[in-house]
């Protein structure tokens, strides 16, 4: 298996630093880039699994020579703390770049993935570890939003992690140590439930914008935003159809943030009012971030790749059968675990929320992982 690993990971950092020479020569190269490659990637990681792809990925291989160079010291102590919510305004703020730059040109799309490698880079060699993909990086949200209590084909063969070889505690409760136990430490955080319950809407805005700027849905699904060349006009021209005097930059990025924010106010309304059905806290939000992780991922294959799979309709109806099976798989384990977790706590372990969080995290964890976990607990300690 790491054979196989490394192999993966040279394999897509070249690519990865294919597409960025590429953008720059080839009209082509943002179609491909954000209607083949990118939507392939949820559906990747979620299938193999938060392991594997943190193992692989090109942008964390990048960061992982910027970590070499780390010297002591921690990034400061409220960034550690929120670094999934800034995590998470990066996203907003790179989908609003999308949205008016880099969709459709070419030397705007290789400098942005530029700049994101040298990001990777430079945050890790002053923090140390994955200090970016912990608190910076905008596919890193998405991807905890999507694998965190959920299974995948690698989960079953190995129970290996993708701990750094030597933790500089660059995050508290590291999901790259112990994915479960950051979980559970994450679920009752108010900032990870407010991320999670805003994801759909963030979703559904970015497409939702094509037809707001244009006025017509077709501005998405014929595929002409990946031509648009950058240009001022695309960032402050008309941003709604019937608004054109709102610059279109101000206009994305309000409309990423006013979904969001009726997102996160539809998931939290559902969730008290689950409260009479669900009377355990725990069981209720663990449900609720799984039902929200499962809408935002189907809203995602509703759009995604659309302009090119729409020109091959056998790939197409493939992915319309396979993304929902595995979307229902992922949410009936998680749904599934969440029940065997609370009926062992009401017969045999501690009561209330930390009776269940226990019973669940010592069901899931492996003997080898426990072990791992006990050897680096100090380091969260001064960690967190």
């Amino acid at each position: 298996m790491p054979n196989v690993i490394a192999i993966v990971r040279v394999v897509l950092l070249l690519g990865y630093l294919g597409v960025i020479a590429a953008a720059f020569v080839a009209p082509i190269t943002p179609r491909v880039f954000w209607t083949i490659v990118m939507p392939s990637v949820p559906l990747g990681f979620v299938l193999v699994g938060f392991h594997v792809w943190r193992r692989t990925c090109p942008i964390a291989t990048v960061g992982e020579l910027g970590a070499k160079l780390h010297r002591g010291g921690l990034l400061p102590a409220g960034w550690r703390r929120r670094g999934l919510t800034i995590a998470f305004f990066v996203l907003i703020a790179t989908l609003a770049l999308r949205l008016v730059a880099t969709n459709g040109d070419g030397v705007a799309l290789g400098l942005f993935l530029g700049a994101l490698a040298l990001g990777a880079f430079v945050v890790n060699a002053w923090g140390g570890g994955r200090s970016f993909c912990h608190h910076l990086c905008p596919v890193g949200v998405v991807e905890r939003i999507y694998t965190d209590d959920a299974p995948s084909a690698s989960s079953l063969a190995s129970k290996a992690t993708s701990r750094c070889d030597r933790c500089t505690g660059c995050a508290p409760t590291c999901a790259d140590l112990d994915q479960e136990r950051s979980f559970r430490r994450a679920r009752d955080d108010g900032a990870r439930r407010a991320v999670t319950y805003a994801f759909p809407g963030v979703v559904l805005a970015f497409y939702a914008y094509y037809a707001l700027r244009e006025g017509t849905w077709e501005a998405y699904f014929d595929g002409r935003w990946t031509l648009a060349p950058f240009g001022m006009e695309r960032v402050t021209g008309p941003g709604f159809h019937f608004a054109p005097e709102v610059p279109a930059l101000f206009a994305a990025t309000l409309t990423l943030v006013g979904f969001a924010a009726i997102s996160h106010v539809l998931f939290a309304t559902i969730e008290r009012a689950l409260t009479p059905r669900w009377p355990d806290v725990v069981l209720r939000r663990e449900r609720m971030l799984a039902f929200a992780s499962f809408t935002a991922f189907n809203l995602f294959y509703l759009f995604a790749g659309a302009p090119s799979l729409r020109l091959v309709p056998g790939v197409a109806r493939a992915l319309e059968l396979v993304v929902p099976i595995v979307a229902t798989l992922v949410l009936v384990h998680r749904l599934r675990r969440r029940d065997e977790a609370v009926v062992s706590s009401r017969t045999g372990g501690s009561s209330g929320e930390l009776g269940v969080a226990a019973s669940a995290a010592s069901s899931v964890v492996s003997p080898v992982a426990s072990q791992v976990t006990k050897r680096r607990l100090p380091v969260w300690k001064e960690a967190g």
